[in-house]
């Protein structure tokens, strides 16, 4: 009986602190998703070549990846909570400078160094955060709950910033993401602060045991570059309108949600890798046709079920992330997470850069490293 209500205690207790999770997450993605997806599309609206733009991608997750090993030293000191609310000024700096490009001669590159800082920090700690308060056997739900308050809260996001451009200006919608990013740190104080001190081998976290992971998170690197970059600019590019761009990001962000509540009990009920093999093959040729795209509406198709292919992918192979990284060490092992997901995106910018500079090669790279999950 007291073994039962000290488990029932216990859930309790992870649950405050996931929701403190999850409410960091949706305000932070409410603020982003109006202005995340207009980002490169802004920087070549100001005359940024497209190789610019790819650029300064490029520098960001170098930086993120440089910058792994110390951040996890610095998270593990000064806790999960600290450090997200200390990436928060880091992206509110971000905004601020990307604002002022149009009055100031400022260098692209610098704030791609400052926009990795911010999310190798943020991301390190909050996925260690969330790790660290989950229910074993609840984890693919609780897994699929974290995408869906990050995709829910941000769903409008995307339509509304294409309306603010349209009718106002990109300063406006800065404005708007920094005064709601202020406000996404106060849900964090609501429990205590967690850390997780660093007592390990390095040689250890990235032995050959682990290398099995590190294929599958460079190719999970790898179409995620596409999704979040290439697919928006080569729309915009096909398109040339804002409005488009806006649904395109909405529909992606509904698929996402649609079913994702389903893939997540799936996921504690049924064979994770054979669910991430059937949104392995169903991904991989999404991205091969989608460059036939010429009009909005096959644009919002396509937006719409890479959402829901993507999640067929990520919530069960994110749930078995966590439970590795349970096993070993929650910082040690996001850590080496997020080196080989930056590995991944590195490797498929300069392909794309010193190749061709065509977004569709993006395109089939990640194809191929979606087919990766089927291994």
């Amino acid at each position: 009986m007291f073994h039962r209500i000290d488990e029932s205690i216990k859930i309790s207790s992870l649950r405050k602190e996931l929701f403190e999770v999850y409410l960091n997450l949706s305000l932070t993605n409410v603020a982003m998703s109006l202005v995340g997806i207009f980002i490169p599309i802004y920087l070549l609206q100001l005359g940024y070549a497209l190789a610019d733009v790819l650029l300064y991608f490029l520098v960001m997750f170098g930086a993120m990846l440089i910058l792994s090993l110390p951040s996890s030293y610095l998270i593990s000191r000064i806790g999960f909570k600290h450090s997200i609310t200390l990436s928060t000024p880091l992206l509110i700096l971000q905004l601020v400078l990307l604002n002022l490009l149009e009055v100031w001669d400022i260098n692209i590159y610098l704030i791609a160094v400052i926009s990795g800082i911010r999310n190798i920090i943020y991301w390190l700690a909050l996925n260690s955060d969330f790790a660290s308060n989950t229910h074993k056997k609840r984890r693919g739900r609780e897994t699929s709950y974290l995408f869906g308050f990050d995709k829910a809260a941000g769903i409008f996001g995307p339509i509304i910033g294409a309306v603010v451009i349209t009718y106002f200006s990109f300063g406006v919608l800065f404005t708007i993401s920094i005064l709601i990013l202020i406000g996404s740190i106060f849900p964090l104080f609501l429990t205590d602060d967690k850390r997780d001190p660093l007592s390990y081998s390095w040689r250890q976290v990235f032995s050959r045991r682990n290398w099995s992971f590190a294929v599958r998170f460079m190719a999970e690197g790898g179409f995620d570059v596409a999704g979040m970059l290439y697919w928006s600019l080569f729309v915009f590019l096909v398109l040339r309108d804002f409005m488009d761009i806006g649904w395109v990001g909405t529909l992606g962000a509904l698929g996402s949600l649609i079913l994702m509540l389903l893939i997540g009990r799936a996921t504690d009920r049924f064979n994770r890798k054979n669910i991430m093999r059937t949104g392995a093959i169903l991904y991989a040729i999404l991205w091969s046709v989608r460059s036939i795209t010429n009009d909005p509406l096959t644009a919002m198709l396509f937006s719409f079920l890479g959402g829901v292919f993507y999640n067929t992918i990520n919530i069960p192979f994110f749930t078995i992330v966590n439970d590795k990284a349970l096993d070993e060490d929650v910082m040690e092992f996001m850590t080496f997470r997020e080196v080989f997901l930056c590995l991944g995106r590195i490797i498929s910018l300069s392909l794309v850069l010193l190749l061709s500079q065509n977004l569709v090669f993006g395109f089939w790279i990640a194809g191929v490293a979606a087919l990766v999950f089927l291994l």
